[in-house]
């Protein structure tokens, strides 16, 4: 079973490429924001709090991002991953993250036509 949101894109960041142990083979990492936050369906008012996740998609993932855009409203399927390590200041630390792996746009914002300019009458 695997983890989905739904929301829209609020935006999506550049790819960052991070140097690792192969400094021949940088690391892809890539971020997209939702806004996930519960609305009532007949007003459109927000019935919650604001829920707007960043999730990351990293190494050929990043290239799921391409598909959407600012406005689009996607489902992103994840994953939660965590792990435990030791801060500079000898302390325990936990770091979690959600990782994206799949994405698809449910409704594309398409950009709205210019109207037509009015056409002046000719009074006959």
């Amino acid at each position: 079973m695997s983890n989905t949101i739904t929301g829209m894109v609020l935006g999506v960041r550049d790819t960052e490429l991070v140097m690792g142990k192969d400094p021949q083979n940088p690391f892809k990492k890539r971020k997209v924001m939702l806004d996930c936050t519960r609305r009532d369906q007949y007003t459109g008012e927000r019935s919650g709090y604001e829920n707007t996740p960043v999730i990351e998609f990293t190494g050929d993932k990043v290239a799921e991002l391409d598909k959407c855009k600012a406005g689009d409203i996607v489902e992103v399927k994840f994953t939660v991953e965590g792990h435990n390590y030791t801060g500079k200041d000898g302390q325990p630390r936990n770091y979690t993250g959600i990782r994206g792996y799949e994405l698809a746009v449910i409704r594309s914002e398409q950009p709205k036509p210019a109207a037509a300019p009015a056409q002046p009458r000719k009074d006959d």
